[in-house]
């Protein structure tokens, strides 16, 4: 006799819904079924958005408001040179005498030369200290004019004579002074609007005007310039967060 091999009855897959069908179904609560544009309008009340609305809108390229435009130098340097009369620095006067270069795409309450980076002109009269301070946006500075002046990182004093790029890694206290009678002035570069953006904007005033000064003077050149070298026993980079 031979015996009956039963094959497994395979199911097949439910159809899939049409928006229109799941659209049009009763709630929990046995309200009136929803047309699609109704069911649209609802799920936006609560915080929801249908990406499939979206899916008609979107674009080729990427859409940007960020306009082409140019700062020349010339007027910059009148303009800060013309706040340096106008504004102190310290004390009763500003934190920092800057001027931002602010895009025309951009809203008016947008602090920002692009969507992730702002660039403004700083400047600083002879014998000037601007308060330290620390913040988790990055800094880089390019002095255009001047002499004699020093920005302090971190309690080390870096000198800042006109040519040179500083850098001011994120949550470091740094301030600034000048020993000369003339003015300093350069451009700062800050990832500010990028850190807004992220939502991990931290800033700090250091408890008193100027921190420290706890190494000699431009101590980092020294040390870190052997093209890659590093010195012998060098301590490890200092853990580095508001956090």
């Amino acid at each position: 006799m031979m015996a009956t091999v039963r094959t497994p009855c395979r199911r097949r897959p439910p159809m899939a819904k049409t928006t229109q069908e799941i659209a049009g179904r009763k709630d929990s609560e046995g309200s009136p079924p929803l047309t699609l544009r109704e069911f649209e309008e609802t799920v936006r009340t609560e915080h929801l958005y249908p990406l499939w609305v979206a899916t008609a809108e979107r674009a080729s390229r990427p859409r940007t408001p960020i306009q082409p435009h140019v700062w020349p130098w010339k007027h910059l340097r009148r303009r800060i040179l013309e706040a340096g009369d106008l504004i102190p620095v310290g004390g009763e006067g500003a934190d920092r005498r800057v001027l931002t270069l602010h895009n025309p795409g951009l809203p008016g309450n947008w602090v920002g030369t692009t969507h992730t980076l702002l660039a403004s002109i700083q400047m600083l009269h002879g014998t000037e200290v601007a308060p330290s301070h620390r913040h988790t946006p990055a800094a880089l500075r390019f002095i255009k004019e001047g002499k004699g002046a020093c920005t302090v990182v971190n309690g080390e004093p870096e000198s800042m004579e006109k040519g040179d790029f500083l850098l001011t890694p994120s949550w470091y206290w740094h301030g600034h002074y000048s020993e000369h009678e003339e003015p300093m002035l350069w451009m700062d570069g800050l990832d500010v609007p990028l850190v807004f953006t992220l939502g991990t904007n931290f800033y700090e005033d250091y408890p008193g005007e100027l921190q420290p000064v706890t190494s000699s003077r431009d101590e980092s050149i020294r040390r870190f310039s052997g093209g890659g070298l590093l010195p012998v026993g060098e301590r490890k980079a200092t853990r580095n967060s508001p956090c």
